[in-house]
């Protein structure tokens, strides 16, 4: 972990190609595609970074052919993310390792007395063996914490150590013996037992405290490799070096190069900690996280050779001798387009969901609660396709329970909701925020049973900042939004009561990193009431825009998940591919022309573990209802999916039906039960 965080800007000089005014057009209409950066450029090249938003602390494994990777959450719930990819650069989150972290410390719960934002859930470290996936982090009040799974999904179980290790790395050997390594400056062998569930003995090795200076060096990330032991470690800055210990004996002694002069890339600063990984096909990489300021820390790809079983860091094509401390050591630059990881398959381009239209059971896998939610005063199932925020007493936004919030991207974040005032009470405060310290937020408050749209700017924790007054909302919809632009680290708040005329309402609100709340910015959803009890308040959607989307995660894809399009990969049966109807993605859309038993069968929509999965259909269809028989894998999961209409053939929208699905390729197949069906344009598949 970085403890000293960067204050250093810079400017993001390469951004993919996009249009984009069609991008701004289609956000105006109602059915608005989201969307999210892309690393992956679909010519068999990726720019970084790989994940444009904070995703700190990484620790990465490989099983057989698939990646699995963890990162830091600190007081945000469900905690510490389990993603999961094919190719090193497009990820999804698959599930968290816990949403209950009762009795391991006091960091979890906020109140209007306490708060321990900036500590919790910090370092994860992962690692597998003989079916079993361990995650290990430390917990700000001193704890170490091990969980264990035989689905890297979860369900996770846990086992508290009655210590803690800073910044650690969790390593088992061929012989299945386990230890932790952790620490900063002090290398910290501890031996576990048998079952990892206690620590045997434990032994400093050596001290590392920085060539040019006594800074700390942490981030411990070890492999094995032709009989050697490696540990990797990062400076701080401004000392900014990646470390690398090697010994034949996991307890030393060591020997000791720099791989890295901790360059920066533009839109960040430098990089820091992270570790290596190797492909199906024997290729390695270094995988570690750059810093930022208002975005957080994201997470940048480099290439890794071996060469007389030291690795060198760098594009192969650039590596130099670098003199440090009187020392020569060979290094390469890190590039920011290069060619994607070879791991013997081309997977589809995937992005991290954001837009949600709360049309699901469950909460989608990017968003998460400021500190633990009171689970009785929020619902998805109390009005259909909507979140129902109740409002709970607290003295400012930085008190208040139940913020539900998910991460910005880089370079830039627009966030926006609809908001139902209608059940609000005196005392209320509901909008939309972007969390950090400072803090801003758009919204409504109620008071004298009059409704208001306020602006809150620049508070600092429990200092109120610049309040901005706006006007008496005479109705009860309001459409909120968010504008944040991470290459200057600014952002702005609007409002407006039609969904197509925004208005800012206040100032701008400073985007630094602060050690304080040790994120980056989050879009957050809130109501709380300053009186004894609140009403509440619907959201009926939350839809995100960037201006550096590419394609948004597939051919137009929602951003949750991967879209397929109908048109393209598709076998059809009595059904034909068109282009008469505008507002289609892709090529075209499929339409079954008015046959009976009329198909289209999607033959490998790729699933990282079996489960239930969300397949959300893009359809027209211009008035009525049709139906359509929904068969995975040659069985029927779903009879009679009822498709109702969107007013035209040029207006589309989605319908989210639930099947299951296994881990690896699938088919998903939908007929027609008599003579008609909707127009379809894709499918997007994601967990549920």
């Amino acid at each position: 972990m970085n403890n000293r965080g960067s204050k250093r800007k810079g400017r993001l000089r390469i951004i993919k190609a996009f249009s984009f005014l069609l991008a701004f057009g289609m956000l105006l209409s109602f059915n608005v595609p989201a969307f999210a950066w892309q690393s992956d450029n679909g010519d068999g090249t990726f720019t970084n970074p790989i994940l444009n938003a904070d995703y700190p602390d990484i620790s990465a494994i490989r099983v057989g052919s698939d990646f699995y990777m963890v990162s830091s959450t600190f007081v945000s719930f469900p905690s510490v993310p389990i993603m999961h990819s094919k190719d090193l650069v497009n990820w999804e989150i698959v599930g968290y390792v816990t949403a209950d972290l009762n009795g391991t410390g006091k960091s979890y719960t906020l109140t209007n007395t306490f708060e321990d934002y900036g500590h919790g859930s910090w370092a994860p470290t992962i690692a597998y063996r003989n079916g079993t996936y361990y995650v290990g982090f430390y917990q700000a009040q001193g704890k170490f914490i091990m969980f264990t799974a035989l689905n890297p999904a979860g369900p996770y179980t846990k086992t508290v150590y009655n210590q803690g290790f800073h910044d650690p790395g969790l390593f088992i050997d061929d012989d299945g013996t386990g230890y932790i390594i952790s620490e900063a400056n002090d290398v910290k062998v501890s031996k576990l037992s048998a079952d990892y569930k206690s620590v045997v003995s434990s032994t400093v090795t050596t001290r590392i405290e920085g060539v040019t200076g006594n800074y700390l060096v942490e981030g411990t990330h070890v492999v094995k490799r032709n009989g050697y032991y490696y540990i990797f470690r990062n400076s701080t800055p401004p000392e900014s070096y990646t470390y690398l210990l090697r010994s034949k004996n996991i307890y030393g002694p060591y020997e000791m190069r720099i791989l890295l002069d901790g360059p920066t890339l533009p839109g960040g600063a430098q990089i820091h900690q992270g570790g290596p990984i190797d492909t199906p096909t024997g290729e390695w990489w270094f995988y570690a996280f750059q810093d930022g300021n208002g975005l957080g820390r994201r997470d940048i790809l480099i290439p890794m050779q071996w060469q007389n079983d030291w690795p060198i860091l760098g594009d192969p094509a650039t590596v130099r001798n670098v003199t440090i401390g009187g020392i020569s050591y060979p290094m390469g630059s890190v590039p920011i387009t290069y060619r994607k990881p070879n791991v013997g398959l081309t997977y589809p381009i995937m992005t991290i969901p954001n837009t949600d239209e709360f049309t699901s059971s469950s909460l989608g896998v990017q968003w998460q609660w400021n500190h633990y939610p009171d689970n009785t005063k929020w619902s998805l199932s109390e009005r259909s396709g909507y979140l129902r925020l109740h409002a709970k007493n607290a003295n400012s936004l930085w008190r208040a329970t139940n913020t539900l919030t998910q991460r910005v991207e880089g370079p830039d974040s627009q966030g926006t909701i609809e908001l139902d005032t209608t059940n609000m009470l005196d005392g209320d405060n509901a909008g939309l925020s972007l969390l950090n310290i400072p803090y801003g937020w758009i919204g409504v408050t109620k008071s004298g049973g009059v409704k208001r749209i306020v602006a809150t700017i620049n508070a600092k924790e429990d200092a109120s900042g610049t309040v901005t007054t706006g006007p008496i909302l005479n109705g009860n919809l309001v459409y909120l939004r968010a504008k944040a632009d991470l290459l200057v680290n600014k952002a702005t708040f609007l409002y407006s009561t039609d969904n197509v005329n925004f208005i800012q309402l206040g100032g701008q609100l400073n985007m630094p990193f602060d050690l304080g709340f040790f994120q980056g910015d989050k879009f957050g959803i809130f109501n709380y009431t300053t009186a004894a009890s609140g009403g509440y308040v619907d959201v009926n959607w939350f839809r995100f825009f960037t201006s550096a989307s590419g394609n948004g995660g597939g051919n137009g894809s929602s951003g949750s998940g991967t879209t397929y399009e109908a048109e393209t990969g598709t076998s059809l049966t009595n059904s034909i591919v068109e282009t008469l109807n505008t507002g289609y993605t892709g090529t075209g859309y499929v339409n079954f022309n008015a046959a009976t038993d009329a198909a289209v069968q999607w033959n490998n929509i790729y699933c990282a573990v079996t489960g239930t999965k969300n397949v959300k259909f893009r359809y027209a269809l211009a008035s009525g209802t049709r139906n359509l028989d929904v068969y995975v894998n040659g069985t029927k999961v779903v009879s009679n999916a009822a498709f109702t209409a969107t007013g035209s053939w040029t207006t589309w929208a989605e319908k989210t039906i639930q099947v299951p699905m296994n881990s690896g390729t699938n088919t998903l197949r939908v007929v027609t039960t008599g003579t008609e069906g909707p127009n379809i344009d894709n499918i997007n598949v994601s967990a549920q």
